[in-house]
């Protein structure tokens, strides 16, 4: 069968308009993807940036706190009882009271805080100077099984001894512990003289974690 002069020319205009049409959808396509893209990176890089203005806020407040004890008499004269013991020892009888006095000194802050904000998360923890847990404020007992030992945290709570042997400069920042990741502001505790405890260096950290 012959083609007619009108179908003959019909048939590359046809031809043009779903070439076009297929190079307009194709464009199109790329522009929404690109679109699509370039939103979705934005999105995230502004939720990056919400992420770190949070735990920059978080992270000086749990430092404010610690500092907070880090120069009362009550928590070093613990900490000075504590280290005439063995602090290697979970079990030693100095860091044992002088857990003991930190929680005695502690329980009328705290008490305070849950009557008027029961909705904060208030998580002081002191450390000895070799890694090991001094004592957790928040719990009556170190460990959720009962024990009342200073636990060896010195695997992944790095912060304590690198500022033990560091420049002695009080460290903000997030931390990996054994609830997970956690923020962490971490400050000096030394008496008025500026010397025993200071080259002993023991730290109490603000912690918003179980560990």
């Amino acid at each position: 069968m012959r083609l007619n002069t009108r179908n003959k020319l019909l048939i590359p205009i046809v031809s043009i308009l779903i070439i076009m049409g297929f190079t307009l959808y194709r464009v199109m396509t790329n522009m929404m993807i690109g679109q699509f893209q370039t939103e979705q990176e934005n999105y995230f890089k502004e939720k990056i940036i919400e992420l770190r203005l949070s735990s920059n806020r978080l992270a000086k407040a749990a430092l404010s706190h610690a500092e907070l004890y880090s120069r009362q008499p009550k928590v070093i004269a613990a900490y000075k009882l504590a280290l005439k013991g063995d602090i290697d020892d979970p079990m030693d009888r100095n860091v044992a009271i002088a857990r003991d006095k930190l929680r005695k000194f502690a329980d009328p802050i705290l008490n305070g805080i849950k009557e008027n904000t029961p909705e904060t998360k208030y998580k002081l923890h002191f450390h000895l100077p070799n890694g090991r847990s001094l004592v957790r404020i928040w719990r009556k007992t170190q460990q959720l099984d009962g024990r009342d030992i200073s636990d060896d945290l010195s695997s992944f709570r790095q912060t304590v001894l690198d500022i033990n042997q560091g420049n002695h400069q009080a460290i903000t920042g997030i931390e990996l512990g054994r609830g997970g990741f956690a923020v962490r502001g971490l400050a000096a505790i030394s008496d008025e003289a500026a010397n025993t405890l200071v080259r002993l260096r023991c730290y109490t950290a603000l912690m918003m974690s179980s560990s």
